[in-house]
């Protein structure tokens, strides 16, 4: 038995259904369009999909850092906390450093 043939759809088709399967509906203000868009114009992002990525990822950072703040007070009230040791804190200081200096100079 013969099938009917399913009318081919050309590629933008299959992207277009892809993107739309995909992706989170979002619209953004007339001034977060604009900002968007002066990003990339600029040549710091290479899309705007770039700038939305980077502005998620900024937004997870600060939510991880809430939790580590939050965890922290917690402890504090508590009287689950030590004392600080300036020698320890310049120490790491050191080393965040350092570290960031080797991997810009790759």
């Amino acid at each position: 038995m013969l099938r009917p043939r399913r009318p081919q759809l050309e590629w933008k088709d299959c992207h277009q259904r892809y993107r739309e399967k995909r992706s989170v509906p979002h619209e953004l203000t007339p001034a977060q369009q604009k900002f968007v868009e002066s990003q990339v114009a600029a040549g710091v992002f290479e899309s705007s999909d770039k700038v939305i990525e980077a502005a998620l990822e900024l937004l997870h950072q600060r939510q991880i850092e809430h939790e580590r703040l939050a965890v922290a007070f917690e402890e504090l009230e508590n009287g689950n906390h030590r004392p600080l040791d300036l020698e320890e804190i310049k120490a790491m200081g050191r080393e965040l450093l350092e570290a960031k200096r080797a991997s810009s100079e790759c």
